[in-house]
Parts: C-alpha cells; sequence; structure tokens
C-alpha cells in the first residue's frame, strides 16, 4: 500500500489521490456529525493510522444558510 500523504514544495503533506486501478476495493465509510462533532472526528482520525486504506466521507449537519470553517477545520486535523 503506498504513503497515503506525500511531501509538497512547501513541506505540508497532502492527501494522496488514489486511482481506481491503484486500489479496486478501497472500502468507503462514512461519518454523520452535528457542528459540534468536530472534536470526536479529531479523536477518530487521530487514532486511525494514515495508512489504513480507508477512504473518509464526512458528512456535517449545518444549517444551509450558515457560513462554516468546518471544512477548513477537518482539513487541518487531516494534514
Amino acid at each position: 500500500m503506498p504513503n497515503p500523504k506525500k511531501k509538497t514544495a512547501n513541506n505540508r503533506q497532502t492527501p494522496l489521490v488514489l486511482r481506481k486501478e491503484d486500489n479496486a476495493s478501497l472500502p468507503v465509510v462514512g461519518i454523520g456529525a452535528s457542528a459540534g462533532g468536530l472534536e470526536a472526528i479529531e479523536q477518530f482520525f487521530t487514532h486511525l493510522p494514515s495508512n489504513s486504506g480507508i477512504a473518509f466521507v464526512i458528512i456535517t449537519h449545518l444549517d444551509r444558510t450558515h457560513v462554516s470553517i468546518m471544512p477548513e477545520l477537518i482539513k487541518n486535523i487531516l494534514i
């Protein structure tokens, strides 16, 4: 299994995008959380190996009219 993160020019790690032919049986896991679920998401990913071979979809319950920084916060957890 390839390392799921790669170094970029600015020395930050970014998720590696897997092509279908790289791993045809890549499991996908959905995680749902309310706006207060950020801490639980952070704890979950902190304890998960970075090379788990699993794709995660995070769905948050937020008011559609509310501007959220949740995507940026989750990105910072994963990088």
